[in-house]
Formats: C-alpha cells, sequence, structure tokens
C-alpha cells in the first residue's frame, strides 16, 4: 500500500515523544513492505525532501503561507487525489486539524484512501477556551475520518465529548524493547559526573509540563530521608542543562546509547507532568527494567495497575519525595518490568494501526 502519514514536525531532525513515535509507526511499516510518505510542516534547516531507513519524509505544508509552495488548500486537495491507499493523520495540532483538513470532507469523495486520526492527547478541558476551540475545529475530523484512534481510555472518552466518531478503537503507543534491553556501559556515570548512589531519571526536556522544578525538589526532600548515598536526578533532554545542583545534573540531549546506558544505571523513572498524550518514557524505562513513579496521566493508570509503578494523586515535592523512597525500598523485579513492556513493543502495535489501513 502507498500510505501518507502528517504530523506536526519532521520525525527525523526532531527527537520528542511523538516524533520518536511516528517515526518508529512509518519504519515499521516500511519494513512490512508498504511504500510510506510523511509529510511535515516546512520549517527552517529541515529538507524539503529526503529519505530516512526507507521512508520519504516531505516537508511540504506551510502553515504560515510565507514558502513559496503552494497553498495548505490547493496542497490538501493535491493530496486527496494523487492516489494515497491510506492516510495517517498524526496528532491534534492548529496546522493539520484547522488549515490543512478542513476540507477532508470533499476528497474523501474523490479519493478511496481510507483516513486514521490519532490525535496523540488532549490538553486540559478546564480550560473553555480550549474546550470551544477543540469543540469547533476537531468534530469535523472525529466525525469525518473513517477511524479514530485512541491511546488510552481517557482519550477516548475525550473524543467521545468531542464528536461522534464513525469508528473508534483504541490502540496505545509502543515501544521498541530491542533497543533498552542491552544498553549497559559501566563508564557512563563517570563520563557525565554522576556520584555513586541511586539514580532518579527523568526523560523528555524542560516544558511547561514537564514540572521539572518539582522533580528537582522531590529528590532533595528524598535524600533528607534516605539512609546511605544521596540520590541523583538525571534530567535528560532539551534544556534540562539549566538545572544543577548537588543532587540534580541536567543532561540536555544526549546520545541514544548514553541515555539507554543511563536507563539501565537508574533505580527509578520519575515523571511529573501536568499533560502527557501517551507517555513514552514510561515504557522506555520498563523495557530497561526500571519501575516508575508518575503523576496520573497518560498511560501512567493501565501501566500501574500492571504493577509497572506508582502512582502520585497531589503533585508536590513530599509526594514525589515518599514515592521514590517506597520503590527504592521494595525493588521491583526487573524481569517482570520488561515483561510489562514487551506487551507494548512495536512488533504488535503496528500490524493493528496497518489493519485499519486495509
Amino acid at each position: 500500500m502507498r500510505l501518507l502519514v502528517t504530523c506536526h514536525r519532521d520525525p527525523f531532525t526532531h527527537f520528542g515523544g511523538s516524533e520518536k513515535a511516528i517515526r518508529s509507526i512509518a519504519t515499521y511499516l516500511g519494513r512490512m513492505g508498504h511504500r510510506v510518505t510523511i509529510a511535515t510542516k516546512r520549517e527552517p534547516g529541515v529538507p524539503y525532501q529526503a529519505i530516512y531507513d526507507g521512508v520519504e519524509s516531505l516537508a511540504a505544508f506551510d502553515p504560515l503561507k510565507r514558502g513559496a509552495f503552494v497553498t495548505n488548500r490547493k496542497l490538501s486537495s493535491f493530496l486527496g487525489s494523487w492516489g494515497w491507499d491510506a492516510v495517517l493523520l498524526f496528532g491534534q495540532n492548529v496546522w493539520v486539524t484547522d488549515e490543512v483538513w478542513r476540507d477532508v470532507r470533499w476528497w474523501k469523495y474523490s479519493s478511496p484512501a481510507r483516513t486514521i486520526y490519532m490525535p496523540v492527547g488532549f490538553p486540559d478541558f478546564r480550560n473553555w477556551k480550549k474546550l470551544l476551540y477543540f469543540h469547533i475545529v476537531q468534530d469535523h475530523l472525529i466525525e469525518n475520518v473513517d477511524t479514530v484512534v485512541a491511546l488510552t481510555q481517557d482519550e477516548a472518552g475525550q473524543i467521545r465529548r468531542l464528536g461522534r466518531p464513525k469508528r473508534l478503537v483504541q490502540i496505545p503507543g509502543g515501544v521498541g524493547n530491542a533497543e533498552f534491553s542491552d544498553g549497559q556501559d559501566a563508564s557512563v556515570r563517570e563520563r557525565y559526573g554522576i556520584h555513586d548512589g541511586p539514580l532518579v531519571i527523568n526523560v523528555g526536556g524542560d516544558y511547561a509540563n514537564k514540572n521539572l522544578t518539582t522533580a528537582c525538589l522531590g529528590v532533595a526532600r528524598l535524600n533528607e530521608i534516605l539512609p546511605g548515598r544521596p540520590a541523583t536526578l538525571v534530567l535528560i533532554g532539551c534544556g534540562t542543562e539549566r538545572y544543577s545542583s548537588s543532587c540534580v545534573r541536567g543532561l540536555g540531549t544526549i546520545p541514544d546509547r548514553d541515555r539507554n546506558a543511563l536507563y539501565q544505571e537508574s533505580d527509578v523513572l520519575l515523571q511529573t507532568s501536568s499533560f502527557e498524550g501517551f507517555g513514552m518514557t514510561l515504557l522506555e524505562g520498563l523495557a530497561s527494567g526500571i519501575p516508575f513513579v508518575s503523576t496520573r496521566v497518560g498511560a501512567a493508570d493501565e501501566l500501574s495497575d500492571q504493577g509497572g509503578g506508582s502512582l502520585i494523586q497531589d503533585l508536590n515535592d513530599d509526594a514525589v519525595a515518599y514515592h521514590l523512597w517506597q520503590e527504592m525500598q521494595e525493588p521491583r523485579d526487573r524481569e517482570m518490568l520488561r515483561s510489562i513492556a514487551a506487551r507494548y513493543d512495536w512488533s504488535r502495535i503496528v500490524p493493528k494501526l496497518e489493519a485499519l489501513m486495509r
């Protein structure tokens, strides 16, 4: 099949959780014998067209209409009649929903392509402005595509609040277990200046929803009650370099092999986010054999019910410290944790998506 995937940013030059997910999905579909094109918005420094691991990346959309390509409306009509067998709309960003696919109803009649929409999480609906926006913009997508895919049960409920999908299925995010199963490197602590003692890891970046200040205060509070050597919080991701103290090491963006080695060295994964579409780092930690302490966002509830970690009910430094201390006092079986992640391997997840495209 010839498959088109749309997403917000080029997944081969950006390295957030959503980008990694779409990169994995597209690459795996390519390995299954499909011809896959990823269409993203135009950005400085991103090539208009490139091939990565057999997947075509097309930086074609111009949401601000500043480029020399074509308007979003013309491009949308063009893509709709270009002979795709299926289209996967990934993410709920404004440029996709409001500009490019406003006329999804029109080109559906001129093309046999099946359309699948994965919103990948919604923001806090307690904000009435956001709720109004999503009721106005989202409902046309939810109600006009062939299938809407929810990552979690909570997201499925949010989708039903916004519209009446023709078909709604739940398919979780995934993880490449082989990537995280064996990344040990005895020198990684020394190379990054991390002293011996318990290690808490947070992967994601310095974004407002990550609440990294609370994570830092929670580990500092943990060290007040933890006997023996103090714990260190390692922060990995864009912008985390600015966090530095006796118990915090902000490493910024580092090579994947070093990140994987630090997963293996860690005792607990800490996620203090106020919002996550799914929370892929939880699966990465489980695939590495470490439990998590997380706020109740994304897939945290589902994974906690399977024994993957513990949940923070009310986010504050004392709650963070308590749950970290509890996980360190009662270590979980690493192979059991890896078996949870194995249920979400991309080899099990992507075929479910592919079946919707046929």
